[in-house]
């Protein structure tokens, strides 16, 4: 009589409830490892993007001082102007400086940085410019023209920068960028604690130069010896010390040559 011989039972071939949590473990160590670099590449991308910005700002208002006697663009005019809002409405306002070099960079979206997206960053008015300034004490005269060939030292001119309104306001409404940037000191008629400098990619700001250049910058490289400001607060210029007064004029011309403060 035929007997089939005896089979040996065959292992599963799935994982065991161990293996799967030690495989779900592992991969949840390697999210928690990756993510905050997808999300550093993400931002350094972002960053990149708003140095394009700047670098076509800066360009454009250097091919505008050429079309204009070597003379830029000033900060405010009151000259009437309009903008396509957000949502594209006609927002009707006066003559700054980020209208008028409107027609050499042929485009309105450079305006926002991506950072804060085209919600937060777009501008709102004519002074409220959502993500970028002009530093209109110096590189760019507020109500007159400066003339090109008054800076000294326009590869180390500051001339347009990212800004935030109030210093001392963390709101979604006071991180908006203002029309103008001045460095951290208090001017008579100023409290001091309305333009400032937006350090908003991973502590790094981007800057457009007098000469038409663009790069970014660290706070330390910025500010110098210039402590930065507590809130509300502003180094009065003529409590600084030489130093600090060596970097204004370096960085910002203030007060410039001609002994203006527009």
């Amino acid at each position: 009589m035929y007997r089939r011989p005896a089979t040996t039972p065959v292992k599963s071939a799935g994982f065991t409830l161990i293996e799967l949590l030690v495989v779900i473990a592992i991969i949840a160590i390697l999210a928690a490892i990756l993510f905050p670099v997808f999300a550093q590449a993400r931002e350094k991308a972002r960053q990149t993007a708003c140095l394009s910005n700047m670098k076509q700002m800066g360009l454009a208002a250097v091919m505008y001082a050429q079309d204009y006697d070597e003379c830029l663009p000033i900060a405010s005019t009151a000259s009437p102007a309009t903008f396509p809002g957000e949502n594209g409405n006609t927002i009707r306002t006066t003559g700054y400086w980020w209208i008028t070099i409107q027609p050499y960079t042929k485009s309105w979206n450079i305006m926002f940085c991506p950072s804060l997206g085209k919600s937060k960053g777009y501008p709102k008015s004519g002074s409220n410019t959502g993500s970028y300034a002009a530093n209109y004490r110096g590189a760019i005269g507020r109500r007159v023209a400066v003339s090109m060939a008054s800076h000294d030292q326009p590869a180390s001119l500051i001339m347009f920068t990212e800004s935030r309104l109030r210093w001392n306001d963390v709101s979604t409404s006071g991180r908006w960028g203002y029309y103008a940037v001045a460095p951290t000191m208090r001017f008579p008629e100023s409290n001091g604690y309305w333009w400032h400098i937006e350090f908003r990619h991973q502590n790094m700001v981007n800057i457009a130069f007098a000469d038409g250049h663009a790069k970014a910058m660290a706070p330390k490289a910025v500010h110098g010896p210039m402590p930065l400001p507590a809130p509300g607060a502003g180094i009065p210029y003529d409590s600084a010390t030489q130093a600090q007064k060596d970097h204004w004029k370096q960085w910002w011309n203030v007060p410039r040559a001609d002994g203006r403060v527009d």
